[in-house]
């Protein structure tokens, strides 16, 4: 998928601990030439925003970031209520 195979691995080693999901995309297209990437998401949105330094509700809503962290917040529960209907 990525060119750093190192990157891969980091990827890889987030995703096997839950601390990352990766969502591939959802078709094919052969023509392309641009390489559709799985869009990443941090499970627990706590440590994405402290990671941008993000100290209070205000800094999370002025954050160019601001829709990742809602994309991510929203997988998570959609991966929680997908879970709960299975049971």
């Amino acid at each position: 998928m990525f060119p750093n195979h190192t990157a891969q691995r980091y990827l890889d080693l987030l995703s096997g601990t839950f601390m990352v999901r990766q969502l591939r995309p959802w078709y094919f297209q052969y023509k392309k030439r641009i390489v559709k990437r799985p869009k990443i998401y941090f499970r627990d949105s706590g440590i994405l925003h402290a990671l941008f330094a993000l100290e209070n509700k205000n800094d999370v809503l002025l954050h160019p970031k601001l829709g990742s962290s809602w994309e991510g917040f929203c997988t998570g529960r959609g991966d929680k209520i997908s879970a709960a209907r299975r049971r």
